[in-house]
């Protein structure tokens, strides 16, 4: 029996199984069937090798490290040591220890790290090839047999930037290379060219992008003004390349997995940036906080708690108006990107109008369709967008989870995220349901988006527990205003110690 800290389910033992004996593999499951949790046994299994029955066959070199590339957005819900992956799926009988690296803090020395605990290393893509994590990374695989794996490796699909570079440099000394992905490998085959020679350049057999595209790509010589190239029209001979991959791949979706719950939830961790950190600390201690010159109040329980709220998003309302903190939304970002990478459509669900603002404007710069369900839009038109998302027009719905989460379908949507929640426990259980409609054939994703300040929890997190304890959370402030005060005094003590 293998030492499983959680019970997988039969896709991801399967998963294990093979990747125990493949020391480079591509698992690109559907989103929400458990990747990481199949892979964190994997590497465990591995490590512990010589307590495994002999059944259970390891092919390749034993490690005694993990090194993850995951994006920025994604790194705590890895290793945070209460609630990540890491700490709910890691053997309890394997002695190991998680390095979250963070750029701009001083980075352990590598010696400090020892051999007979086995090490989880994680990094952000946007910090890996710069040369202080470059070099101690570098360093660390020098000393230690490691395992390298790239969460949400289509971030290395495009050849010759950095973070492509980084990464397949470190991976030559790795001694074993896996990618974890949602994305389908039919949707671009030169998506993928970076994504195995990561694994191995001898997979496709090409160790050149140019001569990989000139194989699999058609092309037509194109000039726009000065500059000539070649631009790519089409694909050719897909299944050659296939061929070639498939032993080093698997992809099986949501519904196929007929053991995986009909729900399954995950929660992101993003972090303020420094200008909502600032404002959200002042809000909690002072119930006032000031930015670009203007002063926001909150001279009660409730109205502190909606502020604190709106900085987590990324603004907050003032008497004259609408006040943006910094220049970007960590949450809106991070939702981008997760709808960038699911293959299918999505519903996003916001409480106020100003983060349903938010989220347009960076769809429409990245290109995303969407059709919307909101106070502001009478009941012909509320109707007209439900139908045109169930016919696939739009790849997102926004929906105010008031509005947007009573009496529609939306099950066109495989995956549902929240970048806030109404204190309404009710509005929560209606909405959820919008997906979990009569035609709905997989399982349905739930991510809620919850902001962190310096990897600590905030008052998303307090909404979630609400919503766990079945209890409205404007219920748990208003009868419990002593409890939250103390809640947020333990967070902050931890946060500045």
């Amino acid at each position: 029996m293998m030492n499983y800290k959680t019970v997988p389910y039969k896709h991801q033992a399967d998963a294990v199984r093979i990747m125990m004996g493949m020391p480079v593999f591509a698992l690109y499951d559907d989103m929400g069937t458990g990747k990481t949790k199949a892979m964190i046994d994997t590497m465990c299994a591995i490590a512990m090798q010589n307590t495994l029955p002999t059944s259970f066959e390891i092919l390749g070199p034993r490690v005694e490290a993990a090194v993850i590339i995951a994006p920025n957005s994604v790194k705590r819900n890895w290793g945070h040591p209460e609630n990540g992956e890491i700490a709910k799926h890691g053997w309890e009988n394997l002695d190991h220890q998680v390095y979250i690296m963070e750029a701009q803090k001083k980075l352990w020395p590598v010696d400090r790290f020892q051999h007979r605990q086995f090490q989880w290393i994680i990094v952000n893509y946007e910090s890996v090839w710069r040369p202080k994590v470059y070099d101690w990374l570098a360093e660390f695989m020098d000393r230690f047999n490691t395992a390298m794996i790239l969460d949400e490796s289509q971030r290395i699909k495009t050849p010759g930037i950095n973070q492509t570079k980084g990464c397949t440099s470190l991976g030559r000394m790795a001694l074993r290379r896996y990618l974890l992905s949602g994305t389908p490998i039919t949707k671009n085959p030169l998506d993928y060219w970076s994504q195995f020679k990561f694994l191995d350049p001898d997979i496709t057999g090409y160790r050149t992008f140019s001569t990989f595209r000139l194989r699999y790509a058609t092309m037509v010589p194109t000039t726009i003004g000065a500059r000539s190239f070649q631009k790519v029209t089409g694909f050719q001979r897909v299944e050659e390349l296939l061929e070639k991959v498939g032993p080093y791949y698997r992809r099986v979706e949501k519904k196929d997995c007929l053991d995986l719950p009909d729900k399954v939830y995950q929660r992101l961790e993003v972090e303020l940036t420094k200008e909502q950190a600032i404002a959200y600390k002042s809000m909690q201690h002072r119930m006032v906080m000031e930015h670009a010159g203007q002063k926001v109040k909150a001279p009660i329980a409730l109205t502190k708690m909606l502020r604190l709220l709106q900085i987590t998003s990324g603004y907050v309302n003032t008497e004259t108006g609408i006040l943006k903190i910094g220049k970007t939304s960590p949450k809106v970002e991070t939702i981008c990107g997760l709808i960038e990478d699911h293959p299918r459509q999505a519903v996003v669900f916001f409480r106020e109008h100003m983060e349903c603002g938010l989220l347009k404007d960076e769809f429409d710069k990245r290109g995303i369709t969407y059709t919307q369900i909101h106070g502001r839009i009478d009941s012909v038109q509320r109707k007209a967008n439900e139908d045109a998302f169930q016919a696939g027009d739009y790849k997102v719905m926004l929906a105010q989870v008031g509005t947007g989460g009573i009496g529609i379908d939306l099950w066109a949507a495989d995956l549902v995220i929240y970048i806030s929640n109404s204190p309404s426990l009710e509005h929560r259980l209606q909405s959820e349901d919008r997906a979990m409609r009569i035609g709905q054939v997989r399982s349905v994703t739930y991510v809620d988006v919850c902001a962190t300040l310096n990897g600590i929890q905030t008052l998303d997190h307090v909404g979630l527990r609400a919503i766990a304890m079945k209890q409205d959370l404007a219920d748990l402030v208003l009868k419990n205003v002593d409890d939250l005060a103390r809640f947020f005094d333990d967070l902050y003590a931890e946060a500045e110690n």
